[in-house]
């Protein structure tokens, strides 16, 4: 535990860094601190995995993988980035699957899909967003929030529902900032990492009878 401890820090302490270089303008390049950082949740799931293996706890490792790869990616190729992080959305749902998805997840999948059409309704004119791209990705993340929302009882079902909010409210953070307005420039980040620790922690979670 005191390894997962250990990397939980160095997750948000290599945020704040990336935070203070841009502000002083420092002579690290931002990918540098956010890469470290994204290295250090996917150390958090591999022990995660390691100490109470199970299926789900691989699909959310292959999960946080694809993000690692998005933000390494992204920076240099936004399309290979958004890829890398729509397949992580992907394995997030199946790894829900694993503990066991209700009916209401069709209510919750309109309700989540709805929110996100808003949001691209608001976003269309901007000439940096592709819309037939930010849909398919809109689309597969709210199955994967809508999943959170279904879960069946036992499950540690509230934590994966912050986990899954977060990452939504920080990829609407991250196109609000895309699309200059700076003041979302300060939540994008925390929100994404916190997400990204949280679901790293979840296999955790896992009562002994789903853990298997």
């Amino acid at each position: 535990m005191s390894l997962l401890r250990l990397f939980t820090t160095s997750t948000i302490l290599f945020v704040l860094l990336y935070y203070v270089n841009r502000a002083i303008q420092g002579p690290f390049s931002h990918s540098l601190f956010l890469g470290l950082a994204s290295f250090s949740f996917l150390i958090i799931s591999i022990i995660s995995w390691r100490l109470q293996p199970s299926k789900y706890a691989v699909l959310i490792l292959y999960a946080l993988l694809f993000c690692f790869f998005g933000d390494i990616i992204g920076p240099f190729w936004f399309m290979g980035g958004g890829t890398a992080f729509l397949i992580a959305h992907i394995f997030y749902f199946l790894a829900f699957k694993q503990l066991g998805i209700t009916r209401e997840f069709y209510k919750s999948f309109i309700i989540w899909f709805s929110l996100c059409l808003l949001f691209l309704f608001l976003l269309y004119h901007l000439a940096t967003v592709n819309v037939l791209n930010l849909f398919i990705y809109l689309t597969v993340l709210s199955l994967m929030i809508a999943g959170t929302f279904a879960l069946r009882p036992g499950t540690p079902r509230n934590l994966l529902r912050l986990a899954a909010v977060l990452f939504f409210a920080s990829d609407l953070a991250l196109l609000a900032w895309n699309a200059e307005v700076a003041s979302f420039y300060w939540l994008c980040y925390p929100l994404y990492y916190l997400s990204c620790i949280l679901f790293a922690w979840s296999p955790l979670f896992l009562f002994p009878s789903i853990n298997k």
